[in-house]
């Protein structure tokens, strides 16, 4: 029997380590550099990676790319439209660069309706010795669009002839102008464009009180070119 006031103790269990030792040989291998570096360039390893958010222009090109493809490698009807108007567009800013008239790509020349006088920018160069009875038979028959160029062509083979240009059937009217070296003919020279071609390639048609105004700051500059001319 148990003795009263005295604890009684269980024996203490003693907990058995067992030390697991692996004495087999360790073959180490380390990677070459290149595997490495293929490794490195690898996206499936790149765990830092944080994908920026997508901008409202990469949203806004990316709806504009789908509108005008349909599928890969082909194009919608907007998407050919688009390309179109881009072509159209860069053909018109050469063409203002080079100088040359866009309405004479478009507006061809031909007669007065009242005239009935056959004649195109091809029919009228600055050799023509009748320059001055086909401005006066224009004159007579009311066809002062027509008039108007002969009074250019006249103009040019009075700067041709002083020798402050150098004509030329290729030559556009503003590679004239950039060939003058006095500035105060060059720009009474470029207005004096202006008009013929918004005249001329404009098919403007005139009356005579229009047309009189217009010969008058001709001749007011072949007179100034003479009178230049004649000082030298």
């Amino acid at each position: 029997m148990p003795s009263h006031g005295v604890e009684q103790h269980e024996p203490e269990k003693v907990s058995t380590i067992t030390m697991a030792w692996d004495e087999a040989k360790v073959d180490l291998r380390l990677p070459t550099v290149e595997e490495i570096d293929r490794y490195k360039q690898d996206p499936d390893y790149k765990y830092d990676l944080v994908k920026e958010p997508e901008s409202w222009w990469s949203r806004l090109l990316r709806w504009i790319l789908s509108k005008i493809s349909l599928s890969e490698g082909s194009w919608s009807v907007l998407g050919w439209t688009l390309i179109a108007i881009a072509a159209i567009a860069l053909i018109f800013l050469i063409l203002k660069i080079l100088g040359v008239p866009v309405k004479g790509l478009f507006i061809f020349s031909r007669s007065t309706q009242v005239t009935n006088l056959p004649f195109s920018a091809a029919q009228v160069n600055i050799d023509d010795q009748h320059l001055e009875k086909k401005l006066h038979a224009f004159i007579d028959a009311e066809a002062y669009r027509e008039a108007t160029r002969i009074l250019f062509i006249l103009l040019l083979k009075q700067l041709n002839t002083m020798k402050l240009i150098k004509w030329s059937t290729w030559k556009t009217d503003r590679e004239y102008y950039y060939e003058l070296q006095d500035q105060q003919l060059k720009s009474t020279f470029l207005q004096l464009i202006r008009n013929y071609e918004y005249i001329w390639f404009g098919q403007f048609s005139l009356e005579k009180e229009q047309f009189q105004t217009v010969q008058l700051q001709f001749e007011d500059f072949t007179n100034h070119l003479v009178k230049q001319n004649s000082r030298h």
